[in-house]
């Protein structure tokens, strides 16, 4: 809608703003640091980005294993979030995320990546409501089939979007991995990746 929103992090206490000109911002938040509607405490706003004209947000929160939240914002005050439980997406496999790394919009989708430091960083797709669809080995958080191999325990996934594909970063200790999403995705959940660096 033309205009430049940031988000803060602060210990209980994140906040979005927007950007009016000059030195002017308004907060969008609510009042109390840290709340999103009904959801609170929480730590950063760590991703952004606009779906279908409206903004989204994902949130760091790493208390009680994982909090994390992808939030739509609905005008004045008012947000909604996503994923019904603090940290969880698909249930059993990927739970306990601290934060949303990363969001970006393709294919009249939405995608996000994540930090879960278990070692079960998905990629994940918005399908609607609360349902997610991990684009990684389906009942195997974290791994990926990656130019016909497969590969596991990555703790963060970064999303973005070049030439019309979805370019994803993992990491993981001391490796690390940049891989562009093949023409099937999202589409059963069990998809593959190219790998664009030289090794892993």
């Amino acid at each position: 809608n033309g205009y430049l929103y940031v988000g803060t992090s602060k210990m209980n206490a994140a906040e979005v703003y927007r950007y009016n000109g000059g030195t002017s911002w308004s907060l969008i938040s609510s009042t109390t640091p840290g709340t999103f509607g009904t959801v609170t405490l929480q730590d950063g706003v760590s991703a952004m980005g606009v779906y279908l004209g409206q903004l989204y947000i994902g949130t760091r929160e790493a208390s009680g294993g994982g909090g994390a939240r992808l939030m739509r914002w609905e005008g004045g005050a008012t947000w909604t979030s996503l994923n019904a439980t603090g940290g969880t997406f698909v249930t059993t496999y990927t739970v306990g995320v601290q934060a949303v790394t990363s969001i970006a919009t393709i294919n009249g989708a939405l995608y996000f990546g994540i930090y879960s430091p278990k070692g079960d960083a998905d990629v994940l797709k918005w399908t609607g409501a609360a349902t997610f669809l991990a684009l990684d080995a389906a009942d195997a958080a974290g791994t990926y089939s990656v130019n016909g191999a497969s590969v596991a325990g990555f703790t963060q996934s970064i999303v973005t979007v070049f030439n019309g594909n979805l370019i994803v970063g993992l990491s993981k200790g001391s490796a690390a991995e940049v891989v562009a999403a093949n023409q099937d995705i999202g589409e059963t959940g069990i998809n593959t990746f190219t790998r664009l660096n030289n090794i892993a």
